[in-house]
């Protein structure tokens, strides 16, 4: 019997011939594969090496790898996929094997809703459907930024084929998974749901107490606190409400610098108003770092601002946690499930810019309330590790199934 994983995401083969997924695709199957065998990812294959991914690396899996590779038509964009969904549809009908358990992933290209379609109408006794993101929200922003109506007017069709098809597919599918509260509160009355937190910690990356102890020591003594951005620079993610927190605090005499890590659309015009307020010599732009390079990076921060307008994954606050850093967070129901204000991170409005100005500042003057965040977010983070995430979500399908 094998565990299918059908996904939009791509995969490629490298020089050695080996397959190869964006890096943090990778650490998240190689984690699945301790806890469920004989997995089998269907998957787009892209001729081409380059991947896109979301920090610039890639993963490439060895030889003797338990995690096998089906391809699927590759597509370039969703009109390139709705020409290519029969063939897709088609491979996906033929390929996949009655003892299967089929794991449909049900965010981004509609891939695995096309795969749950199929398998509903072969009554199909195993499958599970996966939400790992509010896409509708995304297809919301996306509605927004395009110019020309018939833009628009294309991706409000979408948006309406994924509301009514997410929750056909939540229905018909056996069991479902939703990473974060939000989408569970949103989708838990139209089926079997439970819900899961999605974390890339491992349990061997989280600070040891000799290393807490050593943190807070020097904090007590810091002159100046090193500040991080660490998400795409996109509307979302709000880069734009930490580089104004600084500016504020720059106004103030508090004395904080501000790394930002990450690309997207944004970059540009955050760099104009960088220059434009004369904040280029505290505030600088890093790039992409690579998930590899993340824990040694964030060791290197004292707090973290993550100011998004909305979402669902919470996995950088986890980092952030399991290095010792301080989260700074939006106000945001997926964040106030798992941060309570002042005891494992703090929480504010994200359109309030003083107001997060006003708690580093007072963190500043009050830094025995760091030492307590640090140790009671690396209590959080212990309980929230990418082994704790798919064991419980293997122990959920073994009894099921």
């Amino acid at each position: 019997m094998r565990y299918v994983i059908v996904t939009p995401l791509r995969y490629t083969i490298n020089d050695h011939n080996l397959n190869t997924v964006e890096q943090l695709w990778g650490l998240d199957l190689e984690t699945n594969s301790k806890f469920i065998k004989n997995i089998n990812v269907f998957a787009p294959f892209q001729e081409d090496q380059h991947l896109i991914t979301q920090n610039g690396s890639m993963y490439t899996f060895p030889k003797d790898s338990s995690i096998n590779f089906t391809s699927i038509p590759n597509f370039k964009n969703y009109f390139d996929f709705f020409y290519k969904a029969p063939a897709i549809g088609y491979t996906l009908y033929t390929k996949i094997c009655k003892d299967d358990i089929v794991h449909c992933v049900g965010t981004g290209y509609p891939v695995g809703i096309i795969a749950n379609i199929i398998l509903w109408l072969k009554a199909h006794k195993k499958f599970i459907f996966v939400l790992d993101a509010d896409f509708i929200k995304d297809l919301e922003l996306k509605i927004k930024s395009k110019k020309s109506a018939f833009a628009k007017m294309f991706f409000k069709f979408i948006r309406s084929f994924y509301s009514y098809m997410l929750i056909f597919c939540i229905k018909t599918s056996p069991l479902t998974f939703v990473v974060g509260d939000n989408l569970y509160d949103k989708y838990q009355k139209y089926g079997n749901v439970h819900k899961i937190y999605a974390s890339w910690v491992k349990e061997t990356n989280i600070i040891s107490d000799p290393e807490i102890l050593e943190r807070s020591n020097a904090l007590l003594i810091k002159k100046k606190f090193k500040l991080t951005f660490v998400a795409n620079l996109n509307y979302k993610k709000n880069p734009k409400a930490a580089i104004e927190v600084v500016r504020i605090l720059k106004n103030r005499e508090i004395p904080v610098t501000l790394d930002i890590f990450g690309e997207g659309p944004l970059r540009s015009e955050l760099e104009t108003f960088v220059k434009d307020y004369n904040l280029s010599e505290i505030i600088k732009f890093k790039g992409v770092v690579s998930y590899n390079s993340l824990n040694t990076v964030l060791k290197e921060y004292d707090l973290i601002i993550v100011p998004n307008l909305n979402g669902e994954q919470v996995r950088i606050i986890f980092d952030a946690m399991a290095n010792g850093v301080v989260v700074i967070g939006s106000e945001i129901e997926s964040f106030k499930k798992i941060i309570v204000n002042y005891k494992n991170g703090i929480l504010c409005k994200p359109e309030d810019i003083e107001g997060f100005a006003n708690l580093i500042e007072d963190l500043f003057a009050n830094r025995s309330k760091m030492i307590k965040i640090i140790e009671e977010g690396v209590s959080t983070v212990k309980t929230h590790t990418i082994e704790s995430m798919h064991k419980y979500r293997a122990e959920v399908i073994s009894n099921y199934f």
